[in-house]
């Protein structure tokens, strides 16, 4: 769902547990993206 709203020109925000899995796919997308990592507890 992020890859489709990105291609529409939207700021997504992508959250989850794996930030590193958040973070490739930020670089992946490039600008536009906000990363919101959960905390697991």
């Amino acid at each position: 769902m992020a890859r489709t709203l990105h291609a529409q020109c939207a700021t997504v925000g992508l959250h989850g547990t794996r930030v590193e899995k958040l973070e490739m796919l930020a670089a992946e997308l490039g600008g536009r993206t906000r990363l919101f990592p959960a905390i697991a507890g």
